[in-house]
């Protein structure tokens, strides 16, 4: 939708682009004043180029299928233009190409002819075809896939799968986590044709992807046995009943049977009891993870809180000491205030001494002098007596 949206809008700015410029050419023939139309020119050059580029910039981010898919870094080659996207649908992809879709690498590697292997089961329309499938998950959100979402096709006919074999489960579910990676196959009842179809309906929430991968009858490996003269069937006369087979069967067969019985049954508890164990070594690593993820949270949580409460008592010890000094610039400040207090007063005696002093020596003075006066009158009187 992004890549869209610059796409139009690099179209309009494009023909605004050539108006703008047209415009310039005609000004500056006609008059030569063009100044204003060649910025605007400019501009409009600049902001189409910027488009342009977002336009592929926006397509990297398409999780509808991969951008080398759609360009020419290892697509298939059957994936030729841009309109060949899940609106529609990924057409003739070879054998062993690989698509992605929402996230999911998905290849249909191999398809082989084989031959029934458990004795009893028998191909209805002709050959049993293995088709071999492989996935990852290239995101980290998980992703399911199961065999309901691939069908074989001959002409458009769906193709019957064949649970004949030892080996077939009935199908494949696969839960993918991140860069997980799974193989499956199916087997298929098929006819002989020169070409098969495998189809794949692949359904998200919000979008359903198609896409057809076309297997040539040259491209399939024939597995089967060249020669066994004990269960060879001619190909134009009919599988044997159940009870011709039965009649076929030798007596001696039976105890071989019931041992490929008992080892088949063995084989598949050995594989459910690995299955189990895988199980259960998963869950114990992920309760381990968990456990380990849960004691780092513990962790980390304690020592938030421990930081946390040092970084409290730093900052009380911190305001402590600060009101500490706080108080001891005060006390300084107020002994300081009271010795210059105590020295002033000091100074204030000594002025008032020195003036006592002053006024002592000016009254002895004057009584000196008074007393000079007086002797210096009863001498004058004396004489006069004289």
């Amino acid at each position: 939708m992004s890549s869209l949206l610059f796409a139009l809008l690099w179209v309009v700015i494009s023909i605004a682009f050539i108006t703008t410029l047209i415009i310039t050419v005609v000004k500056y023939a006609k008059e030569k004043q063009y100044s204003s139309y060649l910025v605007s020119t400019i501009l409009l050059f600049v902001i189409g180029v910027i488009s342009f580029v977002c336009i592929f910039v926006s397509l990297s981010f398409d999780k509808e299928y991969s951008y080398k898919q759609l360009f020419k870094e290892d697509k298939p080659k059957a994936v030729k233009h841009v309109s060949d996207t899940p609106k529609k649908e990924l057409k003739n992809i070879k054998l062993g190409d690989k698509i992605i879709v929402d996230g999911l690498e998905v290849t249909v590697t191999k398809a082989e002819v084989v031959h029934p292997d458990d004795g009893y089961s028998y191909s209805q329309n002709g050959k049993i075809l293995k088709v071999t499938y492989k996935f990852k998950n290239l995101e980290k959100d998980k992703k399911l896939i199961d065999n309901s979402n691939f069908q074989l096709t001959i002409g458009g006919a769906v193709q019957p799968q064949f649970n004949g074999m030892k080996d077939n489960k009935g199908g494949f579910q696969h839960q993918l986590d991140k860069d997980d990676s799974k193989s499956s196959y199916l087997y298929y009842d098929v006819a002989d044709a020169d070409k098969y179809d495998v189809k794949m309906n692949y359904e998200t929430s919000k979008k359903t992807y198609n896409a057809n991968w076309r297997i040539n009858d040259k491209d399939i490996k024939d597995n089967t046995p060249k020669e066994n003269p004990t269960e060879e069937i001619n190909s134009t006369q009919e599988a044997p009943t159940y009870e011709q087979r039965t009649v076929q069967q030798p007596n001696n067969n039976a105890d071989e049977e019931k041992k490929k019985a008992e080892a088949e049954k063995k084989r598949k508890q050995e594989e459910a009891d690995k299955e189990a164990k895988e199980k259960a070594d998963k869950e114990a690593a992920e309760k381990k993870a968990e456990e380990e993820k849960a004691a780092k949270e513990e962790e980390e949580k304690r020592q938030e809180e421990a930081d946390k409460k040092a970084e409290e008592a730093e900052q009380k010890q911190q305001e402590a000491d600060e009101k500490a000094a706080a108080e001891q610039k005060k006390r300084d400040e107020q002994a300081a205030a009271e010795r210059e207090k105590q020295q002033q007063q000091q100074r204030d005696q000594e002025a008032q001494r020195e003036k006592d002093r002053a006024a002592q020596d000016a009254a002895q003075k004057a009584k000196e002098r008074s007393t000079e006066q007086r002797q210096s009158q009863n001498n004058s009187n004396e004489q006069k007596e004289r």
